[in-house]
């Protein structure tokens, strides 16, 4: 379930600018300007993980995403993946990601995972456009997580709007307080 709204996700988009701009230059002090940046991409995705982690309130998935998270990064510093390749791989992972917690579940899950699949893709094109364009990382970060952020329209599996009934908390204890009733009715009578 998607606890934020749009403009939420936005703010987020803002604030991963912000701080991948500020941890840049605070890198690259003591960096080669492509190592700060590959530091910067692994904090980044770490920090995205987490919040669709919390997003979506769910523990399911804590190793994985963990797991996965440390796989990529372990692989590109053995490896001496460059930026494209870690941006590349974090989009993978947060792909899925967002796909195992959004649309595991219920009807049209396979074209919803493929469109937010082709729109994350799509957002790393974009955004690797707007850098060779313009040469600014705070517009490169804006794009990526600007995209990432409307990925939030999609309807997530189980949502009242796609024919599922929408089951909150006080229809679950009206359900159990009326069975509840029925079984002492039935013992008494």
């Amino acid at each position: 379930m998607n606890r934020n709204g749009l403009l939420a996700n936005i703010g987020f988009a803002l604030l991963m600018s912000g701080l991948g701009c500020g941890l840049f230059y605070l890198a690259a002090t003591w960096l080669l300007s492509w190592m700060a940046l590959l530091a910067v991409l692994v904090v980044l995705a770490g920090c995205y993980l987490v919040w669709l982690l919390y997003c979506h309130g769910s523990r399911r998935g804590i190793a994985w995403v963990v797991l996965s998270w440390s796989a990529v990064t372990l692989l590109l510093l053995l490896l001496g993946g460059g930026a494209l390749a870690a941006a590349l791989a974090f989009t993978m992972v947060v792909w899925l990601t967002r796909s195992g917690l959004r649309y595991s579940q219920g009807p049209y899950r396979v074209v919803k995972a493929l469109l937010d699949g082709g729109t994350s893709l799509a957002a790393l094109m974009l955004s690797l456009w707007v850098a060779q364009q313009t040469h600014s990382l705070a517009l490169t970060l804006w794009t990526y997580f600007f995209i990432q952020a409307l990925l939030f329209l999609v309807p997530a599996a189980g949502s009242p709007g796609h024919g599922a009934q929408a089951v909150n908390r006080f229809d679950l204890a009206r359900g159990n307080a009326e069975l509840a009733l029925r079984q002492l009715q039935s013992r008494h009578s």
